[in-house]
């Protein structure tokens, strides 16, 4: 599950950088971010339920800050602390 976690990742990570290199989008509004179903997901532990989350943030522009609260919930994810991850949610809103 760790291996999986980590390509997922590395996966979202590279999408990101790519949608940085366009520029020419608009950020993505934090509200279709589905942050609280990815809460309630890792709330239960169901992996399943926070890799298809994640793999909806792929590709979005972000603004920088959005962007960086977002890698810091993904490094919280991949290390398994779902309760730090939950803290960085919560100041997203």
């Amino acid at each position: 599950m760790e291996k999986d976690v980590k390509a997922l990742v590395a996966n979202i990570r590279a999408a990101i950088e790519k949608g940085d290199e366009e520029g020419t989008k608009e950020y993505v509004d934090i509200s279709s971010l589905h942050l609280k179903e990815l809460k309630t997901a890792l709330a239960e532990m169901d992996i399943e339920a926070v890799n298809r989350i994640l793999l909806e943030f792929v590709g979005l522009n972000m603004d920088p800050k959005t962007r960086g609260a977002i890698y810091e919930l993904e490094q919280q994810i991949l290390m398994f602390e779902y309760e730090k991850a939950i803290e960085i949610i919560d100041k997203l809103f």
